[in-house]
C-alpha cells in the first residue's frame, strides 16, 4: 500500500528488448480509502481481504471521482486489472462505470498476481507497524 521509504532495484534492460513505440498507455491506480484504512488495521489475507474491507462511502466517492477526472485523457477503450481484494476490485469498478457513463469501453479484468503482499503475522493488527517493514525492505526489498 505504502511505498515509502522502499527502493526498486534497477535492472539494466538491453535496447531490444522493447519496441521503439509502445502500442499502450498504462497508469497505476491506487484503491480509495478503505475500512481498514479507517480501522488503521493490516489486512493482507486474500481469506479476509476478497470479501470484507471494502471501500468506505468517501473511497466510493474518491473512486469515482478519479474516474471522471480521467474521461479527459482516457482513449475510447480502457481495461482495468484489479486485485480481487474488495478494496482494489471495489475502486476499479466505480472507476471504470465513470468511463462507461462519458461513453468509454471499460472492462474490469481481476488478476490475483495483483493481490497485496501477506504481512503474516502482522495481519488484522495495528497499521503502525507498516514502518518495520518498510526497513527491512530497504536492506533487502526481496525479504519477506
Amino acid at each position: 500500500e505504502n511505498m515509502k521509504g522502499t527502493q526498486m532495484r534497477r535492472r539494466k534492460v538491453p535496447s531490444n528488448c522493447l519496441p521503439k513505440k509502445l502500442r499502450h498507455r498504462f497508469f497505476a491506480l491506487r484503491h480509495g480509502e478503505s475500512k481498514a484504512n479507517v480501522a488503521k488495521i493490516i489486512i493482507s489475507d486474500p481469506k479476509v481481504g476478497t470479501k470484507a474491507y471494502g471501500l468506505t462511502p468517501a473511497g466510493c466517492v474518491g473512486a469515482t471521482h478519479a474516474g471522471k477526472m480521467f474521461q479527459k485523457t482516457a482513449a475510447k477503450r480502457v481495461v482495468m486489472v484489479t486485485s480481487d481484494f474488495s478494496r482494489a476490485r471495489e475502486t476499479a469498478q466505480l472507476f471504470a462505470k465513470a468511463l462507461r457513463k462519458a461513453g468509454h469501453v471499460c472492462p474490469v479484468r481481476i488478476a490475483t498476481e495483483l493481490r497485496e503482499r501477506r504481512f503474516g503475522q502482522l495481519e488484522a493488527g495495528p497499521d503502525s507497524r507498516y514502518p518495520e517493514v518498510w526497513v527491512k525492505d530497504k536492506v533487502d526489498c526481496g525479504a519477506r
